[in-house]
């Protein structure tokens, strides 16, 4: 997805939340704020640093109000919060099947704090929003699909996205792993923090390599962009017959281009617009397959690297 299609003030307004959240005081807050509001729109309004891919747009502007506050990992609590909550939720949960564990995977996906409308104060689910998880209606069901592409597959990489649910992401790698022992299963993740996205070291602690190969992306950036993924997470895709990728970063990553053999676990939180696929609403849960939506782009990875971090 393009950056110039979502409304200027969604790549501004969390600007705030990011400021509250590291730990600035209140008064030196009100200035940081407004400077870094103004020094955006300004952006915005000339056409300036506006890379074309919403993702690229995205990790820069969240880099440069890591610098600029000086701060490591301002989402630090939350996270913690989010694991704590997921952790006593999945023993809880009764999910017998593999189309049980992904929805339920799909819910826990709201647990993102990149989303100016959440409240820090509290978790954006709660145990209720999990009842009767198998009969959830999505906007695109491949999960057929995804699984004739499973009983054919020796190796799935497995991208994941916010902390908390991947303790419902461990459930479908299980289950997947039970189905389908022959395959390999490899889990990508942030190689430092942004925003309450899961990284490598992370998942490692939270015990994810029990169940799978976990690795690092090489980078922090949203979406896996060429110029800046490691060689081990290139080598990874390249061997992957199937690849399942969590969130709504991923899919506005991946729908610039043509690759057959992702499948989004997803739900949006603003709508994403494509030429080829149309525009998928925001706030619906999702299966879908990237064939939907790769008919004539430029094929994955694209041009040569420039070198990874």
């Amino acid at each position: 997805m393009k950056s110039w299609e979502r409304e200027p003030r969604t790549h501004v307004e969390l600007i705030g939340r990011f400021i509250q959240l590291a730990g600035v005081p209140e008064a030196e807050a009100r200035i940081l704020e407004a400077e870094l509001r103004r020094y955006m729109e300004v952006r915005l309004e000339r056409g300036r640093w506006m890379p074309g891919e919403i993702t690229r747009l995205h990790t820069e502007w969240y880099r440069e109000l890591y610098r600029t506050l000086g701060v490591d990992d301002p989402y630090r609590e939350l996270k913690r919060r989010s694991d704590e909550f997921a952790r006593r939720l999945v023993t809880r949960l009764d999910l017998p099947s593999l189309r049980d564990r992904l929805l339920a995977a799909i819910v826990a996906n709201r647990l993102d704090f990149g989303v100016a409308a959440s409240d820090p104060s509290r978790l954006p689910v709660d145990e209720g929003d999990f009842a009767d998880v198998g009969r959830a209606e999505l906007w695109a069901d491949d999960l057929p699909r995804l699984e004739r592409r499973l009983r054919a597959a020796r190796r799935l990489l497995y991208l994941v996205d916010n902390h908390g649910e991947l303790h419902c992401d461990r459930l479908v790698l299980e289950e997947i792993a039970t189905r389908h022992p022959r395959i390999e299963l490899h889990v990508a993740c942030k190689a430092s923090p942004m925003i309450n996205d899961v990284t490598a070291d992370e998942a490692r602690a939270l015990g994810l390599g029990q169940c799978a190969h976990v690795l690092s992306t090489g980078t922090n950036a949203f979406g896996v962009p060429l110029d800046e993924v490691s060689d081990e997470f290139l080598e990874a895709w390249e061997r992957a017959d199937v690849v399942v990728a969590k969130g709504q970063a991923h899919l506005e990553f991946f729908v610039e281009h043509d690759t057959p053999k992702v499948f989004h676990a997803a739900f949006t939180k603003f709508a994403i617009h494509d030429p080829v696929i149309g525009t998928i609403p925001a706030a619906v849960p999702l299966i879908l397959w990237s064939g939907r939506y790769g008919r004539g782009k430029p094929p994955y990875p694209g041009p040569p690297r420039s070198g990874a971090r």
